[in-house]
């Protein structure tokens, strides 16, 4: 299925606002999710759904290639970009050594599609690391209350854990799982949506703190499927 024009227009929107998320705190917070993802990327990278380009900025030594359907957001895109659409990409069969896909798969009209061409564009051995948000009860309730309608399209959803992890494992194998953000996602990971600041003093005694708590929160079975996000990674063989 390919990407329509309302996706292309609702992130041409949001790319009047989006690198509000990389400033301040929140871009202290997803350069950190960022190095973490791309900790053993090398060869010649591929950034799917790179929107404005923060992953080339963290990691301007990477070979990295950036493709959206956003022509808005790649106009601030400050390194190698090119306009595609993952469900159908031109590039020749395994062309990448490392792909980047961060939080693009919620936002797809067939993300099993997008999943299959990665595979196709990714060489055997190549791996593949995914941030994407996880369906729990804590942040469905949060969401529903502070999602902005002209954000989002319809095709915009959020995964449970074991189904995105079973859809991921029909095209790669996972080597591992990571919940991530229980108070740092919804505090700092999207301030131009939800500015807790506005609220609580995020200030550096804040920052790591909650980070302490989130870690905790990882490796509690019970509670750790109430994460706001799955980090994943898995390689192609």
């Amino acid at each position: 299925m390919k990407m329509t024009l309302d996706e292309s227009a609702v992130q041409d929107h949001s790319a009047a606002y989006y690198d509000q998320r990389y400033t301040g705190w929140g871009r202290r917070y997803h350069t950190r999710l960022v190095q973490y993802l791309l900790r053993d990327a090398s060869g010649y990278v591929l950034d799917a759904g790179c929107g404005t380009g923060f992953a080339s900025q963290v990691r301007p030594d990477l070979n990295m290639l950036g493709i959206d359907i956003s022509h808005g957001m790649l106009a601030k895109h400050p390194g190698q970009n090119q306009w595609m659409d993952v469900q159908q990409m031109t590039f020749e069969r395994r062309w990448f050594d490392f792909i980047l896909c961060r939080s693009l798969l919620h936002h797809l009209p067939d993300h099993q599609q997008g999943l299959s061409e990665m595979r196709r564009v990714l060489k055997p051995g190549g791996k593949v690391a995914f941030l994407e948000t996880n369906q729990s009860w804590l942040a469905t309730q949060v969401r529903k209350r502070t999602q902005h309608g002209d954000r989002f399209s319809a095709f915009h959803r959020s995964f449970k854990d074991t189904e995105l992890i079973r859809d991921i494992e029909r095209y790669f194998v996972v080597d591992e799982v990571r919940y991530e953000g229980f108070l740092q996602y919804p505090i700092y990971g999207f301030p131009d949506i939800l500015d807790i600041a506005k609220y609580v003093p995020l200030n550096r005694f804040v920052y790591p703190l909650t980070g302490m708590v989130d870690s905790w929160l990882s490796q509690v079975p019970m509670l750790r499927r109430l994460s706001w996000a799955l980090l994943i990674r898995a390689h192609k063989i």
